[in-house]
């Protein structure tokens, strides 16, 4: 096949054992196939494919050659670390489950124990400590009861780790079991793509390996801070970098509004070309589009105005989107606490101290749905319950609701942007870069770049290219 000369670059490159390799692949430069390439080009080597997740894992298997492993990174620890607990493996453990296992009379103790032990599964730590307790639970309860918590998720984790004992595994944990026992893992090269959202658990154990490895994957696209993931690309000493900046997924309009945001925002020096076709900034025309918020509550907004209307639906299906949730903050918010079934609502005295706590934490999310119970108020339950009856599947759908996160990786003929992303413009000059948070940056980049033929931009998108 004809490569461009960015990805022939890659292709050709000398790596040597031990070197690392930093491909930084901007929104739709064809990353994918520049690795099955590469691959190919080495039919003698044993290489592994790190996958983000399953279904991409599976599409991957279909291209590679056969020198090549795909793998999720729980796939390779299941094999050596995961089968032992096949008998008591779960998805989730719950918090009153917590309490009788140790013994705990709080729901909320018990939220935060699981939390902490969470955020230690996913780090690079060898060890449990202070540092794993979440934030909220040092502003609800103070720093003199960390070292409660801390136990208290220690004891857990020991139990947990027992094949014989009753407390089940999570996935995350036989990961980490996997990560602490330092395996070596027989392969030549590794491809880690989507590099910029790798946990450090997983960070760790990729760069532990004495193998050549290739790191691939955009900066700006790393969108999952709040999972405990962290830029590998940017943090990480590389040997050499390339760059795919020819995007194949839209045209020249649609690349320079991209560029435009990297660069005021986030001094990115290369410019995204797009490819020679027609793409256009406007509305978007017809019934077909997708429709991109930063938040749940966003999109249940605006799903609203099309009950009883016209077909929409949600990427990856409704159940997704915790709706439910919102009722739940309902139920806070008229002052039936006893009703709150959501065990993180249930650890706020009242729906004052959640929206207080979310104000000062800015948690957008939460912050969204306070607002929403606010403007609706009793209509809440009922708008719930006609969203869920009324969304058809992703293919019936003339309009399609979704997250930035939940449309990574998707692209989409038509674009509509929401209008809770951030402010970009103040007084007729773009904010600061210190004013924004590079998350923040990244959800607007992301949310661009799913359209291949037509964006249409947000009030606020739209004031920052009218000046730039």
């Amino acid at each position: 096949m004809e490569l461009t000369a960015e990805q022939r670059d890659i292709v050709d490159f000398p790596l040597r054992h031990g070197e690392i390799l930093k491909v930084v692949a901007f929104a739709g430069t064809g990353k994918t196939t520049v690795l099955e390439q590469f691959a190919r080009a080495r039919p003698s080597l044993r290489l592994l494919y790190v996958a983000f997740n399953k279904s991409v894992q599976q599409e991957a298997e279909q291209r590679f050659p056969t020198n090549v492993h795909c793998r999720t990174i729980h796939s390779l620890a299941w094999r050596s670390e995961g089968l032992r607990f096949r008998h008591k493996l779960v998805n989730q453990i719950r918090a009153n489950q917590v309490m009788d296992w140790l013994n705990l009379d709080q729901h909320e103790v018990a939220r935060f124990v699981i939390d902490t032990l969470q955020n230690f599964l996913v780090s690079a730590d060898p060890r449990l400590h202070s540092a794993h307790v979440p934030t909220i639970a040092r502003t609800h309860f103070g720093p003199k009861h960390l070292p409660d918590f801390v136990q208290q998720a220690r004891e857990l984790w020991v139990r947990m780790s027992d094949p014989q004992h009753e407390v089940p595994m999570l996935h995350d944990g036989y990961l980490k079991l996997f990560q602490l026992s330092k395996p070596e893992l027989p392969y030549h090269i590794i491809l880690l793509d989507e590099a910029q959202d790798t946990n450090p658990v997983t960070a760790q154990l990729l760069l532990q390996q004495t193998c050549a490895k290739i790191m691939v994957g955009d900066p700006h696209q790393a969108i999952y801070q709040f999972r405990g993931a962290i830029d590998v690309l940017s943090k990480v000493p590389v040997n050499a970098t390339r760059y795919l900046t020819q995007s194949f997924r839209f045209g020249p309009t649609i690349a320079q509004a991209a560029t435009s945001v990297l660069r005021q925002f986030k001094a990115e020096s290369n410019a995204i070309r797009g490819a020679e076709k027609t793409d256009q900034l406007g509305k978007v025309q017809g019934s077909l589009f997708a429709y991109l918020a930063r938040t749940n509550a966003a999109l249940f907004d605006q799903a609203t105005q099309y009950l009883g209307l016209r077909k929409f639906g949600f990427v990856g299906g409704v159940q997704g989107y915790q709706l439910p949730v919102i009722t739940e903050t309902w139920k806070l918010f008229e002052g039936r606490k006893k009703e709150v079934r959501d065990s993180y609502l249930k650890t706020f005295s009242s729906y004052e101290a959640l929206r207080d706590y979310a104000t000062q934490v800015e948690d957008f999310e939460w912050l969204g749905r306070c607002r929403l119970v606010e403007k609706h108020q009793r209509m809440i339950p009922e708008l719930v319950e006609e969203m869920l009856e009324q969304s058809v599947v992703q293919e019936e759908a003339e309009v399609l609701f979704s997250t930035v996160h939940k449309a990574k990786g998707l692209e989409f003929a038509q674009v509509f942007l929401a209008d809770d992303f951030p402010v970009l413009v103040r007084e007729g000059r773009p904010l600061p870069r210190e004013e924004l948070a590079t998350e923040e940056v990244n959800m607007i980049y992301v949310a661009a770049t799913r359209a291949i033929d037509r964006l249409q931009p947000n009030s606020r998108l739209q004031n920052f290219l009218d000046i730039c």
